[in-house]
């Protein structure tokens, strides 16, 4: 008997993918802020007024 997966392309990433994908990353954005000194409150800001 044959794999039925074998020889098929491979899984299409989804919208939720990219979304999940795109909070990570403005979450990486947000902590590189800070690790450069950036306060909180500020960040917090920048994320209310979406300037990133």
């Amino acid at each position: 008997m044959m794999d039925e997966t074998a020889g098929t392309a491979p899984a299409k990433s989804t919208g939720q993918d990219i979304h999940q994908s795109e909070g990570r990353r403005r979450a990486m954005r947000g902590i590189l802020l800070w690790l450069v000194g950036i306060p909180i409150p500020i960040i917090i800001l920048l994320y209310l007024f979406n300037v990133f």
